[in-house]
């Protein structure tokens, strides 16, 4: 059983402040204690309070719990509660307080976040059934890709480097995201969060990286994977150490997390480290689609119809049909033309990544490869998939900025983020026809007689239906 105590304080509320002092308001309720013995390791469900109003008033009601005299947080917040209106009048008042535990509380960067107890229900829902979802995504994408794919080729090993560090951000949240009851570990759930998800990012911007330079550059990209391992790898760690040192630094380790999940602490600003780093990363990469177009002309070079392909440089691939000359330079970077023959005048006019989307659109159509360039299939397999997957990744998590705004923001960031496992699947293996096809080899050599059986039953059908 469990021991239950409450205290209630006749004039402590006139002795107490909130802690929003720009605001003229007043405690207009008396304080009540509540100690649980031991302490529950997670609610079921919402705390219910009732109140009744010292003052009858009409003005806006605010449920707020006390935080303590400390540096931190002096003083009430409302972090977590909320008034129950449909039960609340100028008489009594109904609060409802429960933990934040849905997917936007990653990008909730002030605590400004304000939720019904329905809403919470419906975006927790939201959450575990897409979290769920994305994680047997990722699960089924390193599996193929193990199996379907050569793992020491550099697309391969990037796209498996973020699935790992997606799916590991994932599972920890789902795992661990309301383990508050032990500081310690709380920390530690917090951090390889951070770490995983910004390393997520990462190798989503290099995977980005490493298909523009495997389109225009002459020389074996392969060399390069050292590097953007330690990049993509090692970037998060200082981030994480950066963050654990200011909380440190401050209130100690503790004040790494807030009080209500175990995630970076919106109270001393910890979270805007996070929200900075995504930020960063995905608008430069959106802004440099959009604006990166420099210009497209078309030309006629030879009367024997045959045309170059380049992004920004010459391309090693010969192609017959229109040419298409594009420059797209990454990160306001020109790369030189090795080609003294190629030439492609700039043109001045900045197009939109329509235009961008159109362009790439077009490039996959102009030529279908023969059976041993599966480099140029490859490098077309990963444009499509990129041309879809990288603006909606970078856009879904840039709605996060927009929470405080609308509640709207939060269930369409908790519905395209909790997901994201599911759409790598659906974009890099169901919608691959290289591991649909190597897939249907695998299963000709595990199950070859089954496959037979299937082959010859649909060939007796179909005699059957001749014979009538």
């Amino acid at each position: 059983g469990s021991l239950v105590v409450a205290f209630v304080y006749k004039d402590l509320h006139d002795r107490l402040l909130t802690d929003q002092p720009i605001r003229n308001e007043t405690v207009n309720k008396r304080i009540m204690a509540i100690t649980i013995d031991p302490k529950p390791n997670k609610l079921p469900e919402n705390v219910i309070l009732k109140f009744k109003n010292l003052k009858v008033l009409t003005a806006e009601k605010r449920c707020m719990f006390w935080t303590g005299l400390s540096k931190r947080s002096e003083g009430f917040s409302e972090e977590g509660c909320h008034v129950v209106k449909s039960q609340s009048n100028s008489e009594e008042t109904v609060c409802s307080c429960n933990h934040l535990t849905h997917f936007a509380v990653l990008m909730d960067y002030d605590g400004s976040l304000k939720l019904t107890k329905e809403d919470e229900t419906v975006l927790k829902v939201i959450t575990y059934v897409g979290l769920s979802l994305s994680i047997v995504g990722i699960l089924l994408t390193l599996i193929l890709y193990y199996c379907l794919t050569d793992v020491r080729q550099p697309l391969s090993q990037i796209r498996l480097s973020v699935s790992m560090s997606l799916g590991a951000g994932q599972i920890i949240f789902l795992a661990g995201i309301n383990a508050t009851e032990n500081k310690a570990a709380c920390v530690t759930i917090a951090a390889l969060m951070q770490y995983f998800l910004m390393a997520a990012f990462c190798w989503m911007l290099i995977e980005a990286i490493y298909l523009y330079l495997f389109v225009v550059k002459v020389y074996n990209i392969n060399a390069k994977m050292h590097m953007y391992h330690v990049l993509s790898w090692g970037l998060p760690v200082i981030m994480v150490a950066i963050s654990l040192g200011i909380a440190a630094g401050k209130e100690g380790l503790q004040s790494y997390t807030s009080d209500k999940y175990c995630w970076l602490s919106s109270t001393n600003n910890l979270t805007w480290i996070f929200v900075a780093f995504v930020t960063f990363i995905e608008v430069g990469r959106i802004t440099n689609q959009i604006l990166g177009v420099k210009g497209i002309s078309i030309y006629d070079m030879t009367p024997h119809n045959t045309y170059h392909l380049s992004f920004a440089i010459y391309s090693r691939k010969t192609l017959e049909g229109a040419a298409l000359i594009i420059e797209v330079p990454w990160l306001g970077v020109l790369f030189p033309v090795n080609d003294s023959s190629f030439h492609s005048p700039y043109q001045t006019n900045d197009l939109n990544i329509l235009i961008l989307v159109s362009v790439i659109k077009e490039m996959t159509k102009l030529v279908q490869p023969t059976a041993e360039d599966n480099n140029f299939q490859q490098v077309r397999l990963g444009i499509k998939a990129c041309v879809v997957i990288n603006p909606l990744l970078g856009i879904t998590w840039l709605f996060g900025l927009l929470l405080p705004v609308h509640k709207a923001f939060a269930y369409i960031f908790t519905i395209l983020n909790s997901t994201q496992g599911f759409l790598i699947f659906a974009l890099h293996c169901m919608r691959n026809n290289q591991i649909k096809e190597r897939f249907k080899r695998k299963m000709n050599i595990v199950f070859p007689s089954s496959i037979k059986d299937n082959a010859t039953r649909k060939c007796s059908q179909v005699k059957q239906v001749r014979l009538y």
